[in-house]
């Protein structure tokens, strides 16, 4: 075996048992979210709003603002 193939391959070796040993779950013992992707790459969340719902929420973590639509809002007072 050249010492190119074994270098690779002791390469790929450390590299698949870095990978099994990686947590399966986020630290700091935050809990997951379920989400559904609309056109491959939009994550719509189910959230309640002050008990009533649930509704469809696009998560955008680009946003500068968060908007409501105002009967939502309306429904929890």
């Amino acid at each position: 075996m050249t010492s190119l193939k074994w270098f690779a391959s002791l390469v790929f070796a450390t590299a698949m048992i870095t990978a099994l040993r990686a947590e399966t779950r986020c630290p700091g013992n935050v809990a997951s979210l379920p989400f559904r992707l609309v056109n491959r790459h939009q994550m719509v969340v189910a959230i309640a709003v002050n008990r009533s719902g649930p509704y469809a929420f696009l998560l955008d973590t680009g946003m500068q603002i968060t908007e409501v639509d105002p009967s939502v809002a309306r429904r929890g007072r």
